[in-house]
């Protein structure tokens, strides 16, 4: 019994030190799921943890998933945090975006085909409900080219319509009347016999642009795995004698980020997560106890000067709000091994931030963060990066280079952080980018180093 017992209180040390550690100076001393609040990478750490208003790429999936559609391009991103104390924190992730969205504006919308009553010529296309049988529904796609050959026909007559002229389309080889579409057939006629237009391709363009939108990069997805836990722990008893080495304390997140641009300046995102926890060996015949739950984030962010006509730097502001942790916990269940097992709920304390983002000048990001827990916690960050130089942009740009280089520095309520990013090309690779981050720990006896690596495609 002795034996289990000064098991126990090992294991129940290292899971303390993991989960404690990293948080004493940020408020949450004590809590579980510390491994989610120590960043997702080197670019975001060395800004200050700010990033709810970002687009930095896989990281954003941390920070807010809103900011996913307006990341640079895709990527694939590894990254290590070089801990004291025997501890260890990994990431790795990749996200893909959509490339681009065609939809159709007003007034084109879904219609209403309510067929040719019995004896009757020509059905109706209409925005009115029914739940009759033989009404369907069709979209744009499916009548634009019935509207193009409408306006086509009007287009080569010399008459002009009268008031109440109502265009007849052909769709599946019925006849419809379509009230709804007529100022769209009229005014798409009219462009067509002003530039002499007679096919029905280049007809078809004429009404995307007046009518039709593409959306570029309007929603990513993106999957990560975040992994936490301490090395072997050097088991003694209360004398000090050594009885044996433990397994180290270890716990996951799979988690799956989705975010998607409600309009060209508003997104919106959400995680899902997996959190998986293990304390490995803690059972007289090696057995182990896990917790394997659930939990999520959400965020939006809001570009309220987008398209506007305002100096261009007004136009990089970003605001973002996001919450954390939305129903995280461990769950322990020691039935089996004590002789009176119980479960015990480790509760994820949530967090929600506010946030910006501008681009002040041509090469600098500044972002700024405050974090609450809606108690007493009330967590200043804020950092900014220098692009130095680079093909894209930068202070001291030149398009025929092949590599960037960024100066990053931040302020995470009371440390400052600090890092650089180097932008380069790989054979086979294309564009990757190596980022290391330094933070100072007013606790751990040793600063903590973060190494990320990320692959564009």
């Amino acid at each position: 019994m002795k034996g289990r017992t000064m098991r126990a209180a090992a294991l129940l040390s290292a899971a303390i030190l993991m989960t404690a550690m990293p948080v004493f100076a940020e408020g949450y001393g004590g809590y579980a799921g510390a491994f989610l609040r120590m960043g997702a990478g080197a670019h975001g750490t060395a800004l200050g943890d700010a990033g709810t208003a970002a687009a930095m790429g896989v990281e954003q999936a941390h920070y807010n998933p809103a900011g996913l559609p307006y990341a640079p391009n895709n990527e694939a991103h590894i990254g290590y945090h070089v801990l004291s104390l025997d501890r260890r924190l990994a990431h790795v992730g990749a996200m893909y975006q959509l490339p681009q969205l065609h939809y159709w504006e007003a007034p084109m919308r879904t219609y209403r085909l309510f067929k040719p009553e019995a004896g009757a010529t020509k059905g109706l296309l209409s925005t009115r409900h029914s739940r009759k049988p033989g009404v369907k529904e069709v979209k744009p796609s499916e009548y634009a080219p019935a509207v193009v050959r409408a306006a086509l026909n009007l287009a080569q007559t010399d008459q002009e319509a009268s008031m109440d002229w109502v265009p007849v389309l052909v769709i599946d080889g019925k006849t419809y009347e379509a009230p709804p579409l007529r100022e769209v057939v009229l005014q798409l006629a009219a462009t067509l016999r002003e530039e002499g237009i007679r096919d029905e391709d280049r007809a078809l363009k004429e009404l995307r642009l007046a009518h039709g939108r593409i959306q570029y990069k309007p929603a990513a997805i993106a999957l990560r795995w975040t992994h936490a836990g301490t090395g072997d722990i050097d088991g003694r008893g209360l004398d000090g004698t050594h009885y044996g080495t433990l397994d180290g304390f270890f716990e996951n997140r799979f988690s799956l980020s989705f975010g998607v641009k409600a309009m060209d300046n508003l997104s919106i995102g959400v995680t899902a997560g997996v959190l998986y926890g293990v304390f490995p060996g803690i059972k007289d015949d090696g057995g182990s106890i896990s917790s394997l739950t659930f939990g999520a984030d959400a965020g939006i962010q809001y570009r309220p000067l987008m398209h506007h006509d305002v100096p261009a730097r007004l136009e990089t502001l970003v605001l973002g709000v996001a919450a954390y942790d939305l129903g995280g916990k461990h769950s322990w269940n020691t039935d089996g091994y004590w002789s009176q097992g119980t479960t015990q709920v480790d509760e994820f304390p949530r967090r929600y931030r506010g946030g910006l983002a501008c681009s002040p000048v041509r090469w600098v990001q500044a972002y700024a963060d405050l974090e609450t827990d809606l108690e007493d916690l009330l967590r200043p960050k804020a950092g900014a990066s220098a692009q130095l130089m680079g093909p894209d942009g930068g202070l001291l740009m030149r398009e025929a280079m092949d590599y960037s280089l960024a100066l990053r520095a931040g302020y995470d309520r009371d440390r400052p952080t600090f890092g650089i990013g180097l932008g380069f090309k790989v054979a086979g690779l294309g564009k990757t980018r190596l980022d290391y981050a330094f933070v100072p720990e007013p606790v751990s006896p040793e600063p903590t180093q973060i190494i990320s690596w990320r692959f564009g495609f």
